[in-house]
C-alpha cells in the first residue's frame, strides 16, 4: 500500500469514524494485522490469555500458529492502544475479537475479507484489497526501514530456512521489538499522529 492508502485505511478504521460503518472489532483486528504483520487467522483467534499488556508481548501458541511453532510478537504503542480499545469492547471474554453473530466465538478471517469487499470504495481505494495485503505491506515497509530479512521474516512468523533453521535458534525478540518500533514511528508519521519533524526538533534558547 502507498503512503496515501495507508493513511486512508487508518482513518477508515478509527472507531469514531461513522462514515465507514464496519463492525468495531473488525476495524481493530484489521489494524492489528497492519501493526503486527500477523496472519489474519492468528489475529482473529487471539485470546486474552496470550497477551501481556504489561510486558508488551503477544505469545501465539504452537497450536494456533500456521507453522506449528510458538511465536512471540512484541507490541508497539499503537498495537497496545488497539488492544486497550478491544478490551473495552470485549474485556472479561475469552477472545480479543469476538464474533458479532456468535457470542463466545472469535471473528473469522473471511469476516474481515467481506468487510473490506463492502467498504473498499468508501475507504477511497482504487481497487479491491484483502486483509493479507496489510501483512504484505508491513513486510515491505520493514525492508524500506532497513530491517534485515531475517528479522522481518521472524516478525511475520516465518521459519528460517536451510542451515539457518538447523543452527540458528536465536529468538530475535529484541530485534523484532526494534523493527516494530520503527514501523510504529513510521505509521505515526504517515497518519499524522506525530508532526513530520517531531523526531528532529531542536530546542532553541531564546534571549530575554
Amino acid at each position: 500500500m502507498s503512503d496515501k492508502e495507508i493513511k486512508m485505511l487508518w482513518k477508515a478504521l478509527d472507531l469514531e469514524n461513522k462514515k465507514v460503518d464496519m463492525y468495531r472489532q473488525s476495524k481493530l483486528a484489521l489494524r492489528m494485522i497492519l501493526l503486527t504483520g500477523q496472519r489474519p487467522g492468528e489475529v482473529c483467534g487471539a485470546m486474552w490469555n496470550e497477551i501481556s499488556l504489561d510486558k508488551a508481548l503477544w505469545k501465539i501458541p504452537s497450536e494456533r500458529s500456521k507453522n506449528g511453532e510458538p511465536h512471540q510478537i512484541p507490541l508497539n504503542s499503537l498495537a497496545i492502544e488497539a488492544l486497550n480499545q478491544a478490551e473495552t469492547l470485549s474485556g472479561g471474554k475469552k477472545y480479543v475479537f469476538e464474533s458479532k453473530h456468535k457470542p463466545g466465538f472469535p471473528l473469522k478471517p473471511n469476516t474481515l475479507a467481506r468487510a473490506l469487499t463492502r467498504h473498499w470504495k468508501e475507504i477511497g481505494f482504487p481497487e479491491k484489497f484483502v486483509p493479507h495485503d496489510l501483512r504484505r505491506t508491513l513486510r515491505t515497509r520493514l525492508a524500506e526501514l532497513g530491517v534485515s530479512d531475517i528479522v522481518a521474516e521472524r516478525v511475520l512468523g516465518h521459519k528460517l530456512q536451510g542451515l539457518l533453521a538447523v543452527y540458528n535458534h536465536y529468538p530475535y525478540t529484541d530485534e523484532m521489538r526494534d523493527a516494530l518500533e520503527k514501523w510504529n514511528r513510521k505509521l505515526q508519521f504517515l497518519t499524522g499522529i506525530t508532526p513530520p519533524d517531531a523526531g528532529n526538533c531542536k530546542v532553541i534558547q531564546l534571549r530575554r
